[in-house]
């Protein structure tokens, strides 16, 4: 959605107020702001706010030779005139300021950024610029002439000298002024202010808006003359301020600056054993899981948040079992039961194997007895090692970690989690040997992150094998929906394995060194 322009079509468009403001360059502070482009023709064009009684003027436009000109006129004799350094070469529109301050400096801003030297403005000092019923707002030629083809919109005027973050504030609101703090303008100088804005539905309601009388009072009036609305030019922008729980980050992150209309996508990127959990726009869930979500057609600022849980692993899903079985989705009958099939599997699998088949969220630490020059540890295929130390005196905190690859090596880079030590024998101390790691394979549908490996699909299979079996003789071993959620895992811990499920993990049996 972007911004309406003011192209003139004659050479004066006239806007009548119904109040007076007063502006005394020199003595008192003030801003003046608009939105402007270069103009395609040696004329000069601008948005020029005036009164035509006393012939004053000030006008701030961009020359045809591309820069920014503030000058304050008195009977068509130029006062004051200050001018830019830029060269302006696009025909885009930019935010054009000058700020007069109480210390009788005159500034010129283009896109929030000072461009000129300070100028000083005692020349005016004393003078008073008087906008009432006979002011006129131009957006054409500054002289009588061929209309051409600039536009200019939002003019602000502010009896207060604006900071360099104020300005930028309008470059970033799109110069409408609602944004600007009025508490401070009041507190800095409460003697009058003047907005304007144009209704794009009616094309000729003005509106302008005074401080008079410690309130603020919104005035309307009427645009004469030719002037034509269109659309285009610089974009209305929200803000989205996009946040994550813990357990993971959000890309992009913070206050995100968002052309209004426009989609913007975040990526939610989850730690080590986290997943993501939810998705919440305004505060409100609006899907649980996914790694993306586009906000589209963005109209206002919002918030966006991820939340992330723990992953709790398993062999093989709920999913699995009852697409096996022929149990419909809609059926979650026995879902508890099968679900502590699935959680009691880790244990019997890992009983069969001599290992622990799935990785934990965090790294874990073990205690083993050297025996050679050679130990393996309990998870693998090994994803990371922190730290191996050697302490006799089981000291661990004040030993120096063993150095990778100078005092020991990884095996197969740790597919059968054994390490070599490098140059002696691993110590023969009972658990004088401690390892910081992490290994094992990722749970049934995980996605592998850096370093992890996902499952493999003969034990994913085998697991599906071995509860649906479980499941089918459910009576057998006294296993009811109620009781499975109790102790009744041990009925069939001990039970005989498949023969095909015992030919698997024979495949994935720690071996003895």
């Amino acid at each position: 959605m972007a911004k309406l322009l003011l192209k003139s079509v004659y050479p004066v468009d006239y806007a009548t107020l119904d109040e007076s403001s007063v502006l005394s360059p020199g003595q008192s502070d003030f801003t003046y702001s608009c939105w402007a482009n270069k103009p395609p023709s040696v004329s000069s064009s601008t948005l020029i706010m005036a009164n035509d009684a006393q012939y004053q003027s000030v006008v701030l436009y961009i020359t045809a030779e591309g820069k920014v000109r503030f000058h304050v006129h008195d009977n068509l004799a130029a006062q004051i005139d200050i001018v830019g350094n830029t060269i302006i070469e696009d025909d885009k529109l930019h935010l054009l300021t000058v700020t007069g301050d109480r210390d009788g400096l005159l500034r010129l801003y283009i896109d929030a950024v000072e461009d000129a030297e300070p100028l000083d403005m005692s020349a005016l000092a004393g003078r008073s610029l008087i906008f009432d019923n006979n002011s006129t707002l131009m957006a054409g030629p500054s002289v009588v002439g061929p209309p051409v083809a600039t536009y200019g919109d939002q003019p602000v005027f502010l009896k207060t000298a604006l900071t360099p973050q104020q300005i930028a504030d309008i470059l970033w609101n799109d110069g409408y002024g609602r944004n600007i703090d009025e508490a401070e303008i009041v507190d800095v100088s409460p003697s009058g202010a003047w907005y304007s804005e144009f209704d794009a539905i009616t094309l000729c309601a003005f509106k302008g808006r005074f401080f008079r009388e410690s309130a603020w009072h919104d005035e309307g009036g009427t645009l004469k003359g030719g002037i034509e609305v269109i659309g285009g030019g610089v974009p209305l922008r929200s803000i989205v301020t996009a946040t994550a729980g813990e357990g993971g980050s959000i890309t992009p992150s913070g206050e995100v600056k968002v052309v209004d209309g426009e989609d913007e996508s975040f990526t939610a990127t989850p730690a080590a054993g986290y997943a993501v959990n939810q998705w919440l726009i305004n505060g409100k869930v609006i899907h649980t899981g996914g790694l993306t979500h586009t906000l589209r057609d963005i109209s206002d600022n919002m918030t966006v948040a991820v939340t992330f849980s723990v992953i709790t692993r398993q062999l093989c899903t709920l999913a699995d079992i009852k697409d096996r079985l022929g149990i419909g989705v809609d059926n979650t009958e026995y879902d508890s039961m099968l679900n502590r099939i699935i959680l009691g599997l880790e244990d019997v699998f890992n009983g069969e194997t001599g290992r622990k088949l799935l990785m934990t969220n965090a790294d874990v630490t073990e205690y083993h007895t050297g025996s050679g020059r050679y130990l393996q540890l309990e998870r693998y295929p090994v994803i990371s090692i922190t730290s191996v130390r050697e302490s006799a005196l089981y000291t661990f905190g004040d030993e120096s970690a063993l150095t990778a690859d100078t005092d020991y090596r990884l095996v197969r880079d740790g597919k059968n989690g054994i390490i070599h030590r490098i140059g002696f024998k691993w110590s023969e101390f009972d658990d004088a040997i401690q390892v910081i790691y992490r290994g094992g394979y990722c749970g049934a549908d995980e996605m592998p992150g850096e370093g992890e490996h996902a499952l493999p699909a003969d034990l994913r299979e085998a697991a599906i094998l071995q509860a649906s079996f479980i499941y089918k003789r459910r009576n057998d071993i006294g296993l009811s929906s109620v009781s499975a959620e109790g102790g009744s895992i041990s009925k069939f811990s001990a039970m005989d394995l498949l023969p095909l499920v015992k030919e698997t993990l024979n495949r994935y049996r720690r071996p003895q060194l």
